[in-house]
């Protein structure tokens, strides 16, 4: 059962900064020029709309949950701070 629940919620992809035109799809959340960039501005976080989505494009990348999501945004390339 957690894994339907899992599946049917947004996931999180941080992606190279080379897809953003991902964020041009209708399965994602947030547009382009509202994506969060991590500190090089070299990748950038993804979320999809909530459901079973299939973006070819993401296939090989790993999505993440919320909780997981927040915790690499804590890390030092997201926030600027040292830990």
């Amino acid at each position: 059962m957690e894994n339907i629940i899992y599946e049917a919620a947004n996931q999180y992809y941080i992606l190279e900064i080379g897809l953003l035109m991902l964020l041009e799809s209708s399965n994602v959340v947030q547009s382009l020029g509202t994506e969060r960039r991590n500190i090089a501005g070299t990748k950038f976080v993804l979320k999809t709309n909530d459901g079973l989505v299939d973006i070819p494009e993401l296939s090989g990348h790993t999505p993440l949950s919320q909780e997981e999501i927040k915790i690499k945004l804590n890390e030092p390339e997201w926030s600027g701070e040292e830990i």
